[in-house]
C-alpha cells in the first residue's frame, strides 16, 4: 500500500490470489479502503483509515499497533458470477521502510471464513455439552419411571398444540385456538416445575408469555401471528427431545446397573417428598407425606 494524500493504494505488485479473496480482477492502482467500502462493516472501515495513517507515521512504534488493528479480522461480502457470500479477512500491515521512513506498507490478507466456522462449531458443541451436563444434573434426583412419564404426557399435551398452530382456522375463532394452547402450556409447565425442570419450565413460561401477548394483542389475533408462535414451540420440543435423550441414557444405565429394590424406593420417595414440599411452598399450607407402607414394586408392576 502506497500513501498518497489521503489514499492508500494498492501497488501493482500483488499476488494473484489475492484477486480471488476479494472477487475482484486488477487489484493494482485501487484505493484500498474505497474496495472495502460498502462490503465490510462502517466502524472498522471508518478506524482503518486512522490505523493506516499511524502506521505511516515514524514517530509511533509499529508494535504498539499490533492490537489496534481494526482489520485482524473483518467479514467481507465478495460478489461472483454465481453468487453472493460472505467471508472473514484477516489482514496484517508491516512497514518498509527507506533511509528511516516508511516508504509504503506490505499488506497480506488471508481467508479465514472455515478456521472462523471452526472455531464457533466449537464453541456451539462446547456450550451444547455444558448444557447438557447442568439439565443431567437437574434430572438425576428424580426417579426415571417419573421422567418417562412426565415426557409421555408432555408429548400428547404438545401435540394438542403442535395441531392448534397448523390448523388453518377462522380469524373469529383464533382467541378460542390460543386459550386452549395456553391451557396445555401451563400444565406441561406446572408439572415441570413440580418435578424440578425448572430449566424446561422456564422455556415453557417464555412460550406461554408469547400467546399471552398474542391473545391481548389489540383489534384480536390474526393467523400471521402463529408463525412466531411455531418458531418459539419448535424450541420447546427440541428441549424435550434433549430431556428424552438423557432419559434414555438414565434408563440404560439403570438396566445395566439397575439399583436395588430398596435404593429405588429411596429415590422415588425422595422424588415424591421434593414435590410435596414444593406444593407446600406454593399453596402456603403445610405437608406430610407418609410413605411407610409405600412399595415401589407395586407401581413397576402396574
Amino acid at each position: 500500500l502506497y500513501r498518497e494524500g489521503k489514499r492508500f493504494r494498492i501497488g501493482g505488485q500483488y499476488s494473484k490470489a489475492a484477486e480471488r479473496v476479494f472477487g475482484i480482477g486488477e487489484l493494482g492502482g485501487r484505493d484500498f479502503l474505497s474496495t472495502l467500502a460498502g462490503r465490510i462493516p462502517e466502524a472498522p472501515l471508518n478506524s482503518a483509515e486512522s490505523y493506516l495513517d499511524l502506521m505511516f507515521k515514524e514517530s509511533v512504534h509499529a508494535g504498539s499497533l499490533k492490537d489496534l488493528n481494526p482489520l485482524a479480522e473483518v467479514p467481507i461480502t465478495v460478489t461472483t458470477e454465481d453468487e453472493i457470500r460472505t467471508k472473514n479477512l484477516e489482514f496484517t500491515f508491516s512497514r518498509v521502510m527507506k533511509e528511516r521512513k516508511v516508504e509504503h506498507l506490505m499488506a497480506t490478507v488471508a481467508d479465514v471464513t472455515e478456521a472462523r466456522q471452526l472455531r464457533e462449531q466449537i464453541l456451539e458443541n462446547e456450550q451444547k455439552a455444558q448444557t447438557q451436563m447442568e439439565r443431567l444434573f437437574r434430572i438425576l434426583h428424580i426417579d426415571p419411571a417419573m421422567l418417562a412419564e412426565f415426557i409421555e404426557e408432555t408429548r400428547l399435551d404438545l401435540a394438542v398444540v403442535d395441531a392448534l398452530l397448523r390448523r388453518e382456522t377462522e380469524e373469529a375463532a383464533l382467541s378460542s385456538q390460543l386459550e386452549t394452547m395456553f391451557r396445555s402450556v401451563h400444565k406441561v409447565k406446572g408439572n415441570a416445575d413440580l418435578l424440578g425442570l425448572s430449566f424446561y419450565a422456564e422455556k415453557l413460561h417464555a412460550f406461554e408469555d408469547s400467546i399471552s401477548r398474542t391473545l391481548k394483542k389489540p383489534g384480536g389475533a390474526s393467523a400471521s401471528d402463529f408463525l412466531p408462535l411455531l418458531f418459539a414451540f419448535n424450541e420447546v420440543t427440541a428441549v424435550l427431545e434433549d430431556i428424552q435423550e438423557l432419559v434414555s441414557r438414565l434408563l440404560d444405565f439403570h438396566s445395566r446397573f439397575g439399583p436395588s429394590t430398596g435404593a429405588e424406593e429411596d429415590s422415588m420417595v425422595r422424588t415424591l417428598q421434593a414435590l410435596a414440599g414444593r406444593l407446600s411452598s406454593e399453596m402456603g399450607k403445610p405437608v406430610r407425606l407418609d410413605t411407610t407402607a409405600f412399595d415401589a414394586a407395586h407401581i413397576n408392576s402396574a
